[in-house]
């Protein structure tokens, strides 16, 4: 049973999650000729405060790009 388990940063419509688990699906029942039953797709919303790169959250580089 694949598990596709997706952290994005939270913020994005419901529709647009919904393409993104689609497409995960759809992907890996074609490439691994899996039933399309047994495929997991888990996306996690993380808030910009608890996401950080190069010890900078991602609130803080926008707030700098702004």
């Amino acid at each position: 049973m694949p598990i596709i388990d997706v952290s994005l940063v939270a913020g994005r419509d419901p529709d647009t999650i919904r393409r993104l688990q689609a497409a995960l699906h759809d992907a890996t029942v074609q490439s691994l000729g899996v039933p399309a039953d047994t495929v997991r797709v888990i996306v996690r919303p993380v808030h910009p405060d608890l996401w950080s790169s190069g010890n900078e959250t991602i609130t803080e580089r926008r707030q700098r790009e702004e």
